[in-house]
């Protein structure tokens, strides 16, 4: 692909060799796996519009885009930064990847009213990925989605998912809210060396905020989460991945 297109020439810090640039085009191979399977469910014919959701400057769609799964698709990348659309857009052009490929929208995920055949967002922050499995299960479609800095939720939110929130008051938590949060901090973490009790412990927390996450999904369908491309991968590489509900 385009040197515009991969990830690692979008930032100093993911240059080729970086450890940062190397787990990112995993993760993009990734994505890149489940828009196979995607590309093997869609009839030949079949014009869709994907969905990036909280897209920043492309290091999920560009790629993605180019690189030639899915053909006939159209990328729509949603985000609320109009600096970063402005340069994926530069770097959409330069790949020689026109606006009937790759386009830009500007705005909350929640607002987003275009069409949609699936949601991909990879490390959308916070409450944002959310937005995104909220946006796929409204419209009943298959979603592959990378949460991030899930730390970032209020004491008094608690769980999404009322299978979550019934759970823990059986098991005589008073003070729900605030118990969530204290998950989903230690899921959060990364002070812990690898194969530690605290690493062990974070492992369990991100497990149990990802499952509260699919447990609120209101439509059907199966969903679950796969862990990292290797088994000491962060919890922060996770994906949530479900069909069409």
């Amino acid at each position: 692909i385009s040197p515009t297109c991969d990830p690692r020439e979008s930032s100093r810090r993911m240059r080729a060799g970086s450890a940062r640039g190397e787990r990112k085009v995993e993760t993009v191979e990734a994505y890149a796996h489940v828009l196979e399977q995607l590309s093997g469910r869609a009839a030949a014919d079949e014009d869709l519009t994907i969905v990036d959701a909280g897209a920043g400057t492309g290091n999920l769609v560009l790629p993605l885009a180019a690189s030639g799964i899915l053909a006939r698709a159209r990328w729509v990348a949603v985000d609320v930064k109009a600096e970063s659309l402005r340069l994926l857009e530069q770097r959409a052009a330069a790949a020689g990847l026109g606006p009937d490929r790759v386009s830009a929208w500007l705005g909350r995920i929640e607002d987003y009213d275009g069409p949609c055949d699936a949601v991909f967002s990879l490390h959308a922050c916070g409450e944002a990925s959310n937005a995104a499995l909220r946006l796929a299960d409204a419209r009943g479609v298959p979603f592959a989605i990378s949460p991030c800095c899930i730390g970032k939720i209020s004491r008094d939110r608690g769980p999404l998912s009322e299978e979550l929130r019934g759970l823990m008051r059986r098991e005589g938590v008073e003070d729900v809210g605030n118990a969530f949060w204290l998950i989903a901090r230690w899921a959060d973490a990364e002070l812990f060396a690898a194969g530690s009790e605290g690493e062990r412990r974070q492992r369990r927390a991100k497990a149990v905020v990802e499952a509260d996450r699919i447990l609120s999904l209101g439509g059907g369908g199966y969903r679950r989460m796969l862990s990292g491309p290797h088994m000491n991968a962060s919890p922060k590489r996770d994906m949530l991945v479900g069909p069409a509900s």
